[in-house]
């Protein structure tokens, strides 16, 4: 509502509003106009002082709440990006518990891992007994897990055509064959790469 619909609504005359009208008083100019100002428009206290409380709690239109709008989104948006090294450790893990929100993947306490066999340097296909094989891990199991799980994939009777598992070392590579840690967990080794191979 603007400030003529208001003032007829309180059954101000039509002089004094076409005065206001004239003059180009809207709820800016009000902001400065003092209580004498304002008396030559309104000459009813009363008026002035429904008028002056109007304008105080009147939004300031369409634009402005649009501006708040994105003020509010882009405090959220720098809160969450910028800040992360300033926020306590509970604010972390509401900000983390709202990254993960919909995220059903990042939530999951397993992993797939695709796993191959490089026997000196090169990949061993599938008809050699080689190829490559997709298993799911729990996110806390370890390098040995997953080595554990290959033996028993790749060498299902302790051998594979001319080759004997005890013959042979074993490490865990990613796709640019290099090597990872001991101590590195599925989760972390899923975090770092997508692919893992065993050689």
């Amino acid at each position: 509502m603007d400030l003529l619909n208001f003032l007829k609504k309180r059954n101000v005359p039509k002089p004094q509003l076409d005065k206001l009208l004239e003059d180009k008083i809207d709820s800016d100019a009000l902001k400065y106009m003092t209580d004498t100002d304002l008396a030559e428009y309104l000459p009813a206290k009363v008026d002035r002082l429904a008028l002056k409380a109007f304008c105080e709690k009147k939004p300031e239109g369409k634009k402005q709440r649009l501006l708040e709008t994105l003020r509010q989104k882009m405090m959220l948006r720098s809160r969450r990006v910028g800040n992360e090294d300033t926020l306590d450790s509970e604010e972390k893990a509401t900000s983390e518990r709202n990254h993960l929100e919909g995220n059903k993947n990042a939530a999951k306490s397993s992993r797939k891992l695709e796993l191959g066999w490089i026997h000196e340097g090169r990949q061993v296909r599938k008809k050699n007994g080689g190829g490559t094989r997709n298993v799911v891990f729990d996110k806390t199991a370890t390098k040995k897990d997953i080595l554990e799980k290959c033996k028993t994939l790749f060498f299902p009777n302790g051998k594979v055509k001319s080759l004997e598992l005890k013959n042979l070392t074993f490490n865990i590579l990613d796709f640019k064959e290099t090597e990872f840690p001991d101590d590195l967990t599925v989760g972390e080794i899923y975090d770092q790469v997508y692919d893992v191979q065993v050689s």
